[in-house]
This record gives C-alpha cells, sequence and structure tokens, in this order.
C-alpha cells in the first residue's frame, strides 16, 4: 500500500472556497485540524514521491475555477432529490453510481417485501426493479414492473406528475429494445408532452427523452429524424449541464453516430474526436469508454479510407 500526504496551500482571498481553523475543537489536541467547506475546489500544483519516507507528497491550491461547475451540479442533484426519497436513493447510488446491479437488485427486493403496500416508495421501488432488470436483459420482467409502477403512480399521483412521465419513459425503453419502435414512440412522446408541461425550458430530464426519441427513430431506420431529435437533446445538454460533462460527450457520439450511418465520414469522424476530447476531461484515464470512443475513431476513419479506395 502507498501512502499520500495532501500538502494544501489555501489562499483566504479565494473567497469561493470556505475554510476555518478547528484546532481547538478538535478531540486530538496539536492536529491543527483545517475543515474546509463542502463545495470546495483545489488545483494540483505538483506530484512528489518523498524517498526518505516512502510516501508520495500532493501540492493542492485552492481555487475558484470550478467554482461555477459545482454549483450546477449541487443544483442538479437537488432537483433530482427532490422527487427521489432517502430510502430510493441509495438503491440507485448502488445502482447508477457503482454499477452494484445485484445488491441495488436485493436491496430493493428487500425494500420491496418489507415495506407496507400503501408505503409513498413503493412504486419508485418497482420502477427501480424494472431499471434493475432491464440492465440485465430481462425486457419482460422489467416491462411488468414498470407497468405495476406506472398504474400505481396514475392511481397516487396527478396526470402531469414527473413520476408519471418518467413511467411512460421508461415502459417506451422497452418497447423500443423489444423492436416495438411505434409503439415506443408513443409512449416517449407522452413522457415529451409531460416534461414540456414541468419544464417550459431546457431540463436535463427532457434532453434525455429528446436523445431517446431520437434513438427509437435510429433503430427504425429514420436518420434524418433521429439526427433532429439528437440535434435538439445535444442543444439542450449545452445549456444545462456544466462542460465538460458524460452526457454531452454521449450526445456528441450519437451525432457522429447517425453522420456514419448516412456515410458522412468526415462529420462522423469530427463529432466522434469531440467525443472523445470531452470525455478526456470528465472521465479517469482508465475508463473503460475511452478506449472504446478511440476505436471508434479509428474504425471510421478505416472505413473513410475503405470507401475512397
Amino acid at each position: 500500500m502507498t501512502l499520500c500526504i495532501f500538502e494544501i496551500n489555501a489562499d483566504p482571498n479565494v473567497t469561493a472556497v470556505v475554510f476555518a481553523d478547528i484546532d481547538k475543537y478538535s478531540k486530538m489536541q496539536g492536529e491543527q485540524e483545517v475543515l474546509f467547506g463542502l463545495n470546495s475546489t483545489f488545483k494540483i500544483d505538483h506530484i512528489k514521491m518523498e524517498k526518505k519516507l516512502n510516501v508520495w507528497k500532493i501540492g493542492l491550491s485552492t481555487t475558484a475555477e470550478a467554482s461555477t461547475r459545482i454549483e450546477q451540479f449541487m443544483k442538479l442533484q437537488d432537483d433530482q432529490l427532490q422527487l427521489i426519497s432517502p430510502l430510493v436513493s441509495f438503491g440507485c447510488l448502488l445502482l447508477n453510481e457503482l454499477g452494484q446491479i445485484e445488491r441495488a437488485k436485493c436491496y430493493f427486493d428487500k425494500l420491496l417485501h418489507s415495506l407496507p403496500s400503501e408505503h409513498p416508495d413503493i412504486a419508485s421501488i418497482q420502477n427501480n426493479l424494472g431499471n434493475v432488470y432491464r440492465i440485465k436483459g430481462d425486457l419482460n420482467l422489467a416491462l411488468k414492473y414498470y407497468e405495476e409502477a406506472y398504474l400505481k403512480r396514475r392511481s397516487n399521483l396527478s396526470e402531469n406528475h414527473p413520476h408519471i412521465s418518467g413511467s411512460l419513459h421508461n415502459i417506451g425503453l422497452i418497447y423500443r429494445d423489444k423492436g416495438d419502435f411505434d409503439r415506443a414512440l408513443d409512449y416517449l412522446h407522452q413522457s415529451l408532452a409531460i416534461d414540456e408541461k414541468n419544464y417550459p425550458g431546457d431540463h436535463s430530464n427532457k434532453a434525455i427523452t429528446l436523445e431517446n426519441i431520437g434513438f427509437a427513430y435510429q433503430s427504425k431506420g429514420d436518420l434524418d429524424c433521429a439526427l433532429a431529435w439528437f440535434k435538439r437533446a445535444f442543444d439542450m445538454y449545452t445549456r444545462v449541464l456544466p462542460a465538460p460533462h458524460p452526457y454531452i460527450s454521449s450526445a456528441l457520439g450519437n451525432l457522429g453516430s447517425v453522420y456514419e450511418k448516412k456515410g458522412d465520414m468526415d462529420r462522423a469522424i469530427d463529432f466522434y474526436r469531440q467525443r472523445l476530447e470531452m470525455a478526456e476531461e470528465c472521465l479517469p484515464p482508465d475508463h473503460c469508454d475511452l478506449s472504446s470512443y478511440l476505436n471508434r475513431v479509428a474504425q471510421t476513419y478505416k472505413k473513410k479510407k475503405d470507401k475512397k479506395t
């Protein structure tokens, strides 16, 4: 195991970073403890190996450069938490952020069978079990849970509640995955109609729906419609999300994919390169998507070369 020491240069003139000397409140006297605010951001100045101590010394400086991004991210997170209870959000963390599919399944199963049927989180639990089974590829079981969640939400919520939109959206995704593209588009457009009422302007949830409508048209073979919907989603993502962001990166890839299918390799390569460059900024260097994105650029270059010959 390699040890690290963080050496922080805290500039009091950087007002975006709040910190305080709490040495006199610490249980460990003489520790000279400093507490930093939750939204504090730091810039890496240097990384050096201290051979005598056999530890890495990482020099950091407080900075305000990313404070706007932090504020935007916290707002997005707050918006999500308004719709998800802490009980459900833990399972969502297991599933969506940590990729712990089996643990998430066990967690939601346990909640479903231990909470009373009238508990307000039951529909969200059923919906997330649908998410689990969709990821696992069991579309019929996913559809069963999505439809159960939808019926329960219909009986307990207003017709334009965001959760109703979410259920319609998820059912649409299942029909798209099953190859029933017209039925998928019907559900996705119903979801979008509710999104339009809840979010008259730009919103990340609405951008996701726009994107999935684009995927449905792409799967159906209507590339012009797919391109139009992907462009709308990309434009909205760039307006509501801080760049670089994985969603914006993926949206660039969607545009590249359509142009590749249309035979416009130059534009496809351009979008694929933009996706790769943005992903390199917002993903860890060993993330599997980076090699996949790089490979896609190379493959498209090869297609372009083969097309000329």
